[in-house]
């Protein structure tokens, strides 16, 4: 058996494109998606994950689609990219800081 211990350099944190809370431009095409909740079938932007910047947000319905991940956005959800490019959301309210 063997224990080892050491120090390892932090791993520097990335700050993702800064971009405004207008998220259009990142629209790749709209789609029925449904949504019990809403009573149905519903007209939803599909997102290109890849193209969203920090700052961007996004009123539910929405689907954000990644190389690795679907993240769905339901309605009356809010979603806003933050400076790591993580998907914060809301449900059923406003953003913090409004």
């Amino acid at each position: 058996r063997l224990t080892a211990t050491g120090t390892i350099p932090k791993t520097p944190l990335v700050s993702w494109p800064s971009g405004t809370a207008d998220a259009s431009g990142a629209i790749k095409e709209t789609r029925p998606a449904y949504f019990g909740e809403a009573g149905g079938w519903l007209d939803t932007p599909i997102y290109d994950g890849s193209k969203l910047q920090a700052g961007n947000r996004i009123e539910g319905p929405a689907i954000i689609e990644e190389v690795t991940t679907t993240i769905v956005i339901r309605p009356n959800d809010l979603a806003e990219i933050d400076r790591l490019g993580n998907v914060v959301i809301e449900v059923n309210g406003k953003m913090r800081n409004e």
